[in-house]
């Protein structure tokens, strides 16, 4: 089991890069304060790097998935991988770090110093249960994105498409 979920992506191109680039900035700009209030895509796309991730308005999943690519050395296909965002991937190692190496030496130099009480037996299931969160927290943001997957997915294609077919 991989500690992040990632999923690769490669989507052919039948129409020149510049053309599929120009698309998917356009696609990302939004301008006006309509635009605020919209389920969209943002992101940055350049020649060299896309980025892209799914905006909503009315809640944030931190954890959601998010595309990052680049067109392919020979200009045929976007390629990218979906991945947890690096406030993600921060905030589990942060959950972690705090859990592994303050909270639980705290409690067993405790448990050293006392026996073991019924509330050091309490402390040990919490840190049980909040190191099982630190575990599932990704896959879950994960779980509830693969709609903004299959969003940026067809945004991609969208942009691969030549223009007209």
């Amino acid at each position: 089991m991989r500690l992040f979920p990632t999923q690769s992506v490669a989507v052919p191109l039948a129409q020149p890069p510049a053309l599929a680039v120009a698309k998917l900035q356009a696609a990302t700009q939004h301008a006006g304060i309509g635009q605020f209030f919209k389920d969209r895509i943002t992101g940055s796309v350049t020649g060299e790097r896309i980025v892209l991730r799914r905006r909503r308005f009315w809640w944030r999943n931190d954890a959601a998935p998010v595309f990052d690519g680049r067109i392919s050395e020979d200009g045929r296909n976007i390629v990218g991988v979906f991945r947890l965002p690096v406030f993600a991937r921060v905030f589990w190692a942060g959950w972690l770090l705090l859990l592994l190496v303050l909270f639980l030496p705290t409690e067993v130099t405790g448990i050293v110093h006392d026996g073991l009480t019924s509330h050091h037996l309490e402390m040990i299931s919490i840190l049980a249960f909040m190191l099982a969160f630190g575990f599932v927290f990704p896959w879950l943001g994960w779980f509830f994105g693969r709609s903004d997957m299959k969003k940026i997915t067809d945004l991609l294609q969208d942009a691969a498409r030549r223009a007209g077919a």
